[in-house]
């Protein structure tokens, strides 16, 4: 996924989550219908949040900062730790910008 940095450009980020039902009640009660989407959707909410005050230059700090923003999530009785990586995301070269395919002419000379 693509996070936003302070200053223009993205952080390619990748997440493994692990999740573990802490408290069975609460977790029942809390409605647990689309848990996947709620945590993925807090998760992207919350690293955009850190990470645009972050320049791509300085990933570990942001990395740092994203795990220690996300202490709590909006599932009731359900625990989650997850592993985050952040690196700047590649661009292409601005050569490779400049080489754009051209379109192949036909020859109009007859045989």
């Amino acid at each position: 996924m693509s996070l936003s940095s302070s200053g223009g450009g993205a952080f390619a980020a990748s997440v493994e989550p692990a999740r573990h039902v802490d408290d069975p009640v609460a977790f029942v009660r809390g409605e647990p219908a689309d848990v996947r989407e709620r945590l993925l959707d807090h998760f992207v909410q919350e690293c955009r949040r850190i990470t645009r005050r972050h320049p791509l230059r300085r990933a570990a700090a942001a990395e740092h900062a994203v795990h220690e923003g996300l202490r709590r999530w909006p599932v009731p009785g359900l625990s989650v730790t997850c592993a985050v990586r952040l690196a700047p995301e590649a661009r292409p070269s601005s050569a490779a910008r400049a080489r754009r395919p051209t379109p192949k002419r036909r020859d109009r000379r007859g045989p």
